[in-house]
């Protein structure tokens, strides 16, 4: 399906991965070098480097080496500036990483992210606590206009344990960011220490909450369409 999913991209000429060496983006990766051959577009993968933790030159070594592995071109680029006092360090991180992959795309080149259905759950409960609307509750689309190219996550469909069982059944090299672990992040409080009682009360939580962004994303096309019609008139 992600074959048939790039291949709709008539007029790109690139692939962009965004990788970090953790589940989701080596699976991705994984997934790309074995169809890589059969694809119109080249692959490039980009690791940025926040300057966060001591160890984040280790992860991009990890992935400098994986990229060597699977003969994929592999750039290594560090952010030299702290995130400043008061902002939010996932959003300022967030927001420089794909300023900077944003540079180093040509038109209809397409970015590929290995978000998943537990981190589109994860966004819908942090923008519901933001009192957010039908925009902000549509979460993360599988398929964006990104700068003069597009952004595209093919894994929003996937939940985190399918991608486990495919890293495990290809015996795929990943490496864990242990700032997953701290919870003074609202996400990694949301996921680690929230959201496993919904697991344990609602086992398919996901997959429901996953109909409710696609019933917010329709909600909004419907604002949209009527916004312009109102205009028009």
């Amino acid at each position: 399906k992600i074959k048939e999913l790039l291949d709709s991209f008539s007029e790109s000429k690139k692939i962009i991965v965004a990788y970090s060496g953790g589940i989701d983006s080596s699976a991705l990766l994984h997934l790309l070098n074995s169809i890589k051959n059969e694809l119109k577009q080249s692959i490039e993968v980009i690791y940025i480097n926040h300057g966060l933790h001591k160890k984040s030159l280790d992860w991009g070594k990890f992935c400098e080496n994986e990229c060597n592995e699977y003969n994929i071109p592999f750039k290594l680029i560090s952010i030299n500036e702290k995130c400043p006092n008061g902002v939010s360090i996932e959003s300022w991180a967030r927001n420089k990483r794909y300023s900077i992959i944003s540079k180093e795309m040509n038109k209809n080149d397409i970015l590929l992210t290995g978000h998943h259905m537990d981190d589109q759950v994860e966004t819908f409960f942090l923008q519901i606590l933001r009192g957010s609307g039908p925009r902000g509750l549509s979460c993360m689309p599988a398929i964006k206009k990104f700068k003069n190219g597009f952004h595209v996550r093919p894994f929003l469909n996937i939940q985190r344990n399918e991608l486990e069982e495919y890293i495990n059944a290809n015996n795929i090299n990943w490496q864990e960011d242990e700032s997953n672990s701290d919870t003074r992040y609202d996400r990694n409080y949301l996921r680690h220490s929230v959201l496993p009682y919904f697991g344990v009360a609602w086992p398919s939580y996901c997959h429901s909450i996953s109909k409710s962004i696609n019933h917010q994303i329709e909600s909004m096309t419907i604002l949209n369409e009527i916004a312009l019609e109102d205009m028009e008139k």
